[in-house]
């Protein structure tokens, strides 16, 4: 009982509960400054993640569009046309 009467006494003496608060401080401002840089972190990491989805999908349009480019400017018949590329066109246009 004594020892514990004496280490408040020389504690406060010393300033260790101004201390002990300027740790707890200390401790709060760098776990704050943590959550902030993880966030900025995964803000980053999901920016990255939807542009590299929109180039994927750019190029993925690029490639359809130039594959079938050649297609649609190539000089084809009317019939030849309808059917390469619609199968069963000729029997429901000529049925109506």
């Amino acid at each position: 009982m004594f020892a514990a009467r004496l280490y408040k006494l020389a504690a406060a003496k010393v300033g260790v509960p101004d201390y002990k608060d300027l740790v707890a401080r200390k401790l709060k401002t760098a776990e704050d400054l943590y959550h902030y840089m993880v966030d900025q972190f995964n803000q980053s990491r999901a920016f990255f993640l939807k542009v590299t989805v929109v180039l994927i999908l750019l190029i993925e349009l690029v490639y359809l569009f130039r594959a079938n480019l050649p297609e649609f400017f190539t000089p084809q018949s009317q019939s030849s046309l309808g059917a390469a590329q619609m199968p069963g066109w000729d029997e429901e246009v000529s049925a109506h």
